[in-house]
């Protein structure tokens, strides 16, 4: 008998160990689970991951939403304490700038060349300048069917859609193989990708301390390495490209602010197109539209709309938000006054109870209320009126 209970003993013992080690055991609880802090900025070596798994909280608002969310946002990153007072230093300090890559850096030669391809494979019209400037921003299957006209069909556009993201790498690689050979000023002239006041613009943020944010159509390696060729590398503080995977405009406007603990109430966006201001305006941000592929009077969604960024300051800012109170106070109201009552007089009787022996005096309290209508007063005997009506009835 000894020899089984030996050997059941041992395959218990050998089943907790299996248990043990085994990875399909149930995980730990939530609070016992430990999240890194959240890192913001980018290099080369550090990419980001989705905004959920950012979040450090195990039970947090952000973890449970299937979608960021601008209320939350704001809840989250109001500014308090210490970053009020650097607000009175630099006023800009308390802002976040997001700006499209096709408003700072011109890609539209590539953009261009790609569609003219994809027109030369299926046999469609070639397109003109203005055409390809409305679609710098939009996806390539609605820039197909709603802009250009091609065609109607869903799968064909979802065809040449493919065949001009192909040729837009591989021009777009071949761009920045030729831009490597120019100087770094002749980039920045008014010939280059990028614009002298778009430089300046740019470096009067840095100083005054505003954070910026780049949404990219591009993957992240191809807009570093934009960026990088245009000299403007170190200005960016967070970059969204496809690889965070944002299904639409409003959700990646929304992650940039995420990205730069910024509130959407304070982000000022810089885009190009109608569709680009709406949903600036659906992630709760002022938006400033630049004139290019459209005309001023169809960026009437824009809070303002620029030529360029010479007409815009560091004032431009404080006239963007001026109707925007970021700090109400509580309005102070006067207490209402307390009801005068009028003093009512009631006719009360009291009684003391008797203590031993001795009692004490009955006291009453009367009040003399008039009679309505008053009461007739008795005949007085010693009036000649009272002996004529004696008279009258012995007579009768």
């Amino acid at each position: 008998m000894k020899a089984p209970v030996a050997l059941l003993s041992f395959c218990g013992l050998a089943a907790t160990s299996a248990f043990v080690a085994s990875p399909f055991r149930s995980a730990a609880p939530a609070a016992q689970r430990r999240f890194e802090p959240a890192k913001f900025g980018f290099t080369d070596q550090q990419e980001f991951v989705p905004w959920k798994e950012r979040d450090a909280g195990a039970r947090s608002p952000l973890q449970r939403e299937g979608e960021l969310d601008p209320e939350l946002l704001n809840d989250l990153f109001r500014t308090a304490g210490a970053d009020r007072l650097r607000e009175t230093v630099k006023p800009l300090a308390g802002f976040a700038a997001i700006f499209r890559l096709e408003t700072l850096v011109d890609l539209s030669s590539v953009h261009k060349q790609a569609w003219s391809r994809v027109a030369d494979r299926f046999m469609w019209r070639q397109l003109t300048e203005e055409e390809v400037s409305c679609s710098l921003t939009m996806l390539p299957e609605r820039a197909i069917m709603e802009e250009f006209y091609w065609t109607f069909d869903w799968n064909v556009a979802q065809q040449a859609a493919e065949v001009f993201r192909e040729e837009f790498d591989n021009v777009h690689t071949e761009f920045l193989k030729d831009l490597e050979s120019v100087p770094l000023p002749s980039r920045q002239g008014l010939n280059g990708i990028i614009q002298p006041e778009t430089v300046e613009l740019l470096e009067t943020l840095r100083e005054g301390e505003c954070q910026v944010a780049v949404v990219s159509s591009l993957k992240r390696d191809a807009t570093i390495k934009t960026l990088d060729l245009a000299g403007i590398t170190h200005v960016p503080k967070a970059l969204i490209t496809p690889e965070d995977k944002h299904d639409r405009d409003q959700q990646a406007l929304l992650g940039a602010a995420y990205k730069l603990e910024a509130a959407p109430e304070r982000c000022l966006v810089f885009e190009l197109t109608p569709a680009g201001a709406m949903a600036a305006h659906e992630a709760g941000m002022r938006v400033v539209c630049v004139i290019g592929g459209y005309a001023r009077y169809e960026l009437h969604l824009a809070d303002m709309t620029i030529s360029s960024f010479a007409d815009l300051n560091a004032l431009s800012f404080k006239r963007i938000f001026a109707d925007v109170d970021f700090d109400p106070e509580p309005a102070l109201q006067p207490l209402p006054e307390p009801e005068r009552r009028r003093p009512v007089r009631v006719a009360t009787k009291t009684r003391v109870a008797t203590r031993g022996k001795e009692k004490t005096p009955k006291t009453e309290t009367k009040v003399d209320v008039p009679d309505f209508p008053p009461r007739r007063s008795p005949p007085d005997e010693d009036s000649p009126n009272v002996g004529i009506r004696r008279k009258i009835v012995e007579k009768v």
